[in-house]
Protein backbone atom coordinates (compact mmCIF):
# COMPACT_ATOMS: atom_id res chain seq x y z
CA UNK A 1 0.00 0.00 0.00
CA UNK A 2 1.35 3.37 -0.67
CA UNK A 3 1.22 6.51 1.53
CA UNK A 4 -0.32 9.99 -0.65
CA UNK A 5 0.02 13.17 -0.24
CA UNK A 6 -1.62 15.82 -2.54
CA UNK A 7 0.89 19.11 -2.75
CA UNK A 8 0.47 22.34 -1.21
CA UNK A 9 -0.56 23.77 -4.93
CA UNK A 10 -2.56 20.47 -5.44
CA UNK A 11 -4.39 21.54 -2.73
CA UNK A 12 -5.23 24.81 -4.07
CA UNK A 13 -6.17 23.00 -7.43
CA UNK A 14 -9.28 21.06 -5.50
CA UNK A 15 -9.99 24.03 -4.00
CA UNK A 16 -10.28 26.05 -7.27
CA UNK A 17 -11.95 22.90 -9.05
CA UNK A 18 -14.56 22.98 -5.87
CA UNK A 19 -15.59 26.82 -6.16
CA UNK A 20 -15.89 26.34 -10.06
CA UNK A 21 -18.42 23.77 -9.74
CA UNK A 22 -19.98 25.87 -6.36
CA UNK A 23 -20.27 28.96 -9.32
CA UNK A 24 -21.27 27.11 -12.35
CA UNK A 25 -23.74 24.43 -11.20
CA UNK A 26 -24.24 24.16 -7.05
CA UNK A 27 -22.52 23.68 -4.17
CA UNK A 28 -24.17 20.03 -4.28
CA UNK A 29 -22.56 19.34 -7.26
CA UNK A 30 -19.43 20.45 -6.60
CA UNK A 31 -19.40 18.02 -3.24
CA UNK A 32 -20.79 15.29 -5.48
CA UNK A 33 -17.42 15.95 -7.33
CA UNK A 34 -15.13 16.15 -4.71
CA UNK A 35 -15.83 12.80 -3.23
CA UNK A 36 -15.59 11.24 -6.43
CA UNK A 37 -11.58 12.68 -7.12
CA UNK A 38 -11.29 11.75 -3.37
CA UNK A 39 -12.13 8.03 -4.14
CA UNK A 40 -9.63 7.87 -7.94
CA UNK A 41 -6.95 9.62 -5.53
CA UNK A 42 -7.84 6.99 -2.80
CA UNK A 43 -7.29 4.62 -5.08
CA UNK A 44 -4.26 5.04 -6.41
CA UNK A 45 -2.73 3.72 -2.80
CA UNK A 46 -3.57 0.01 -4.24
CA UNK A 47 -2.82 0.79 -7.92
CA UNK A 48 -0.85 3.40 -8.70
CA UNK A 49 0.75 2.41 -12.04
CA UNK A 50 -2.19 2.06 -13.82
CA UNK A 51 -2.09 5.56 -14.71
CA UNK A 52 -0.61 6.87 -17.78
CA UNK A 53 2.15 9.52 -18.98
CA UNK A 54 0.17 12.66 -19.56
CA UNK A 55 -0.03 13.65 -23.29
CA UNK A 56 1.62 16.99 -22.88
CA UNK A 57 4.80 15.90 -21.35
CA UNK A 58 5.69 12.89 -24.16
CA UNK A 59 8.42 15.15 -25.29
CA UNK A 60 10.30 15.24 -21.81
CA UNK A 61 11.65 11.92 -21.61
CA UNK A 62 12.62 12.34 -18.26
CA UNK A 63 9.42 13.48 -16.77
CA UNK A 64 7.95 10.34 -14.19
CA UNK A 65 4.21 12.38 -13.96
CA UNK A 66 1.34 9.65 -14.18
CA UNK A 67 -2.30 11.37 -14.83
CA UNK A 68 -5.62 9.43 -13.87
CA UNK A 69 -8.76 10.76 -15.23
CA UNK A 70 -12.41 11.16 -13.42
CA UNK A 71 -14.67 12.71 -15.27
CA UNK A 72 -12.94 15.77 -16.91
CA UNK A 73 -10.66 16.02 -13.58
CA UNK A 74 -7.23 14.99 -14.58
CA UNK A 75 -5.17 14.21 -11.73
CA UNK A 76 -1.41 14.34 -11.92
CA UNK A 77 0.96 12.07 -9.51
CA UNK A 78 4.62 11.32 -8.97
CA UNK A 79 5.42 7.95 -7.16
CA UNK A 80 8.58 7.68 -5.27
CA UNK A 81 9.14 4.89 -3.38
CA UNK A 82 6.30 3.94 -1.40
CA UNK A 83 4.83 7.63 -1.72
CA UNK A 84 2.37 9.08 -4.25
CA UNK A 85 2.30 12.74 -4.50
CA UNK A 86 -0.61 14.54 -6.15
CA UNK A 87 0.85 17.47 -8.02
CA UNK A 88 -1.86 18.77 -10.04
CA UNK A 89 -5.57 18.67 -9.86
CA UNK A 90 -6.97 20.08 -13.26
CA UNK A 91 -10.15 20.51 -15.51
CA UNK A 92 -9.42 18.95 -18.77
CA UNK A 93 -9.92 22.29 -20.18
CA UNK A 94 -7.63 24.55 -19.06
CA UNK A 95 -4.33 24.75 -20.23
CA UNK A 96 -2.96 21.70 -18.58
CA UNK A 97 0.41 22.01 -20.88
CA UNK A 98 1.41 25.48 -19.31
CA UNK A 99 0.75 24.51 -15.99
CA UNK A 100 2.62 21.16 -15.76
CA UNK A 101 5.94 22.78 -17.29
CA UNK A 102 5.81 25.30 -14.23
CA UNK A 103 4.80 22.62 -11.93
CA UNK A 104 8.11 20.62 -12.86
CA UNK A 105 10.72 23.62 -13.17
CA UNK A 106 9.85 24.10 -9.40
CA UNK A 107 10.26 20.75 -8.38
CA UNK A 108 13.32 19.43 -10.20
Amino acid sequence: MYNISLTEQANLDLLQVMEYFTAKVSLNFAEKKLIEIEKMIESLSFQPNRGHKPHELYKINTAKQLEIIVDKIRIIYEIKGNDIFIMAIFDSRQNVKAHLFKRIQKLH
